[in-house]
């Protein structure tokens, strides 16, 4: 088995492309669906809410609120990396996902669960056996988001999956397996931003696929066939 890499050396790759990038700090509108609520009363009107590259680390009192609150048990793996720092609102992850702190995934949650409600769709096992697809699903727990794209941690994996495994949306009903936790999907984000797979654009102001590769997704797919 591959030895894991520690919270705090994935955060540290983070800042280093974060730097590489000039990055400035992120600014958050107060009118966002998914604004924390600790976020409101620092807005003012007519601006934006500016937050730092990197978020405080996050408490265990967090953790258990939003353990509590979601009704399923958190994986250790979040509770390791939020212990260092709660996230960051910051374009670093692939379609310009920032990685969502305890509050935000709680609020975009709380959407999520509203919409399974409402669609009640049958979750399907998808051909790997990893996951189930679907529209939504309480068991889903969205931890990284951009204007259009989610990636969540699957609480509710299939036979050939594990709990807490990285799963992200491909379109309205089909995620792909990208990481065998949160931890797992970093570092193999990381590392390709490492060889060369993924460039930051200005224009776009995150990292895109170099031409040689179609889609994130390209590099991303897990094997779920490998060994750990």
């Amino acid at each position: 088995m591959a030895e894991r890499p520690e919270p705090a050396a994935l955060w540290a790759r983070l800042r280093t492309w974060a730097d590489r990038w000039q990055l400035p700090p992120p600014q958050i509108s107060p009118g966002w669906i998914n604004l924390p609520p600790s976020f409101k009363p620092l807005a003012k009107p007519g601006s934006m809410i500016e937050r730092p590259l990197f978020e405080p680390p996050a408490t265990d009192q967090d953790a258990d609120r939003l353990e509590h609150h979601i009704g399923l048990p958190l994986p250790q793996d979040l509770r390791e990396l939020y212990a260092v720092h709660d996230g960051s609102y910051a374009p670093l992850l692939p379609y310009g996902m920032s990685l969502l702190g305890y509050e935000a995934i709680t609020t975009t949650w709380n959407m999520f669960a509203e919409l399974a409600d409402q669609f009640q769709s049958e979750p399907v096992l998808a051909d790997d056996g990893t996951h189930y697809d679907g529209v939504y699903h309480r068991a889903w727990l969205p931890v990284a988001a951009s204007d259009d794209m989610h990636m969540v941690l699957d609480l509710i994996p299939g036979p050939a999956g594990a709990y807490g495994h990285a799963l992200m949306l491909v379109n309205e009903c089909d995620f792909v397996l990208v990481g065998r936790s949160l931890r797992d999907f970093l570092d193999r984000w990381l590392t390709a931003l490492d060889q060369g797979r993924a460039v930051f654009d200005a224009d776009y102001g995150y990292a895109v696929p170099v031409p040689d590769e179609a889609d994130y997704i390209d590099f991303l797919r897990l094997d779920s066939t490998l060994p750990a």
